[in-house]
């Protein structure tokens, strides 16, 4: 790490430690309290806190697999569905 990143980290740090102690003041509270706070959020061991999915969901991964299914046939299916052609312009009703 070279000087220039080591002045830009620690100015980094520094405006954050000031935001913080600004929050603290005008809610009240030690700062050490919000971050006791998120760190005591349990750890699912996934990224962003997402959890899992439950076991009906992970059965449903690759269901449509090998069904010959592609973004096309999609995109009809939610025309026919909702009468509207691929632009989002509704049909007249009788007309394909």
């Amino acid at each position: 790490m070279n000087a220039n990143q080591r002045k830009f980290i620690h100015s980094s740090f520094a405006s954050i430690d000031e935001e913080a102690k600004t929050y603290g003041r005008r809610h009240r509270e030690s700062i050490s309290e919000p971050v006791a706070d998120y760190f005591a959020i349990p750890d699912t061991g996934t990224d962003y806190g997402r959890e899992r999915p439950t076991p009906l969901v992970d059965s449903l991964h690759g269901l449509l697999k090998d069904k010959g299914l592609d973004e096309e046939s999609y995109k009809k299916h939610l025309a026919d569905k909702y009468g509207m052609d691929l632009f989002g312009v509704r049909r007249q009703s009788g007309t394909v």
